[in-house]
């Protein structure tokens, strides 16, 4: 080719051949990833090829300019081809104005995408919209039901809508499979949130060890660190407890429920003055919170009738969804 004054065509398939071999899979595996990026240069070679052919026609058509009109359709189609393609281009690239219109997009066009479908909700899950996100990820759920992340991301909306026993029926099936989605660097979160949720269901001997090991591959973890000193505190180690809140305060200082639960533990072993440091911080950030008017009056009267608790301090969970 090079040879017959056609190098720009060579320069062409070079850009689509070479490229194009490992993306096909043929001789070695390259992944998604890597395969989607050597594409790039492959359609680069197709475009120059293409570009190539239109002006070798462009060349003929002016040595035959005699020849009939229709004998140049091949011009009319290429400008009609280039017509469809920038309409196309310019409707794609509208629906990159947000992940919502991109991802409905792409899910009204391939409903049977995993991906796809998860990735919608995944987006309407962040907006609050959990009854769109749950249909999406059950719908991917539905292609493809051995999907780990999918299903945590489920059991997160079931923790955030207070459906404790939904949730752990979703974490049993998770450590019953094959935990597609999960590895080294994000497999703190299922055992964290698995552990938040035993905690939410009193289960808290059980919730102990899910949440050492999250916790273990990731300490900054707020809400994980708060259900730890709460099922600590509920199985009466108040050591342990106060532990895993002091912990949590160095990742999240402004958190008005572990200053009220760490309350509550110098208010059980007696340290009532550092309970009552705890308890004016936690009002301080949030002064009409019912569990903090409550303890702070249990204080109020231990603190008249020599430590005695009129009543039982009240311990507070919260959840901070990770992704």
């Amino acid at each position: 080719l090079a040879g017959r004054g056609h190098r720009r065509v060579l320069l062409g398939l070079q850009h689509m051949l070479i490229p194009f071999l490992p993306a096909s899979n043929l001789f070695f595996v390259v992944g998604v990833t890597v395969g989607e990026r050597l594409l790039y240069p492959s359609t680069v070679g197709l475009a120059i090829v293409i570009a190539s052919f239109g002006q070798h026609i462009d060349r003929h058509s002016l040595r035959a300019a005699s020849r009939p009109a229709f004998m140049r359709w091949p011009i009319i189609l290429g400008f009609a081809l280039m017509l469809a393609y920038t309409y196309g281009c310019a409707l794609r690239v509208g629906q990159w104005a947000s992940s919502e219109a991109l991802y409905a997009a792409d899910a009204a066009a391939w409903p049977r995408s995993v991906k796809t479908r998860h990735q919608l909700g995944t987006v309407y899950h962040a907006q609050g919209r959990h009854e769109e996100a749950l249909r999406h990820y059950e719908a991917s759920l539905g292609i493809l039901d051995d999907n780990a992340l999918t299903d945590h991301c489920v059991a997160q909306i079931y923790i955030e809508t207070g459906r404790y026993s939904e949730a752990l029926t979703r974490f049993e099936k998770i450590m019953g499979g094959h935990g597609v989605g999960f590895s080294a660097f994000n497999l703190w979160m299922l055992y964290v949130d698995y552990g938040f949720t035993l905690v939410a269901l009193t289960r808290f001997e059980e919730a102990v060890p899910a949440l050492e090991y999250g916790l273990q591959r990731n300490t900054a973890v707020p809400h994980g660190l708060n259900a730890m000193g709460f099922a600590r505190a509920s199985l009466h180690q108040l050591q342990e407890a106060q532990d895993a809140f002091a912990k949590g305060l160095e990742y999240d200082p402004d958190n008005g429920i572990i200053w009220n639960n760490l309350a509550v533990v110098w208010m059980v072993a007696g340290a009532l003055q550092q309970a009552a440091q705890g308890l004016e911080k936690a009002l301080v950030l949030e002064p009409d919170h019912p569990s903090f008017v409550h303890n702070a009056l249990l204080l109020r009267h231990a603190a008249q009738h020599a430590g005695e608790l009129s009543g039982r301090p009240k311990l507070e969970l919260f959840f901070s969804r990770a992704t």
